[in-house]
C-alpha cells in the first residue's frame, strides 16, 4: 500500500514540475519576443496580463481563427511603437505608420486592434486585456502613436 502512495506522490510531483517548466518557458518566450530596439525605453509596460485574442485567420503555431484564445500577454508602449507578445511570439506591433486602435471599453478593459502583415495578406488581430490603467494606455497610445480611441473607422486619428 505504501508503494502505491509513493508512486502517486511521485507522479503528482512530476506533473507539477512539468507544469512549472511549461509556465517558465512560456514566460521566457514572451519576454524574448517583447524586446525593444536599442535606444527605446518603455513608457508603459504590463506583464503577465490575462487576455483574449481573436484573429480572422489562423496563425501558424499561433491563435486559431473563430475561437477565443485565452493567454497571458506582455504589452509594452514606447514613443514609437506598441508591442503585444504572447508565448506564441510577437502577436501585434502598432507604429505611427500602421493603423490600429487602442481603447478603453470599461473599467480595467483594454482593447487593442490592428493588423499583422503576412505573405498572403494581412491578418486582423484583436486583443482584449484586463489592465487596471486601461484609460491611461488609451490616452498615451493616442498621444504617441496617433491610434484611434474608437472602433469607428470614420473617426479622425488624434
Amino acid at each position: 500500500m505504501i508503494e502505491w502512495i509513493l508512486a502517486l506522490v511521485l507522479v503528482l510531483a512530476c506533473a507539477a514540475g512539468a507544469g512549472a517548466a511549461l509556465r517558465f518557458s512560456r514566460r521566457k518566450r514572451r519576454r524574448a519576443c517583447a524586446k525593444l530596439p536599442a535606444g527605446e525605453a518603455p513608457v508603459l509596460q504590463q506583464v503577465d496580463i490575462p487576455s483574449r485574442v481573436y484573429v480572422d485567420r489562423t496563425l501558424l503555431a499561433g491563435p486559431v481563427a473563430g475561437k477565443i484564445n485565452n493567454m497571458d500577454a506582455d504589452i509594452i508602449l514606447t514613443e514609437k511603437r506598441l508591442v503585444v507578445s504572447t508565448h506564441q511570439g510577437k502577436l501585434l506591433e502598432i507604429t505611427q505608420a500602421s493603423t490600429g486602435s487602442v481603447r478603453c471599453t470599461g473599467p480595467g478593459r483594454l482593447v487593442i486592434e490592428g493588423s499583422k502583415p503576412r505573405a498572403d495578406g494581412e491578418i486582423l488581430v484583436r486583443v482584449e486585456a484586463l489592465v487596471a490603467t486601461a484609460e491611461t494606455w488609451s490616452l498615451r497610445s493616442a498621444e504617441f502613436l496617433g491610434t484611434r480611441r474608437s472602433a469607428n473607422p470614420d473617426e479622425p486619428r488624434t
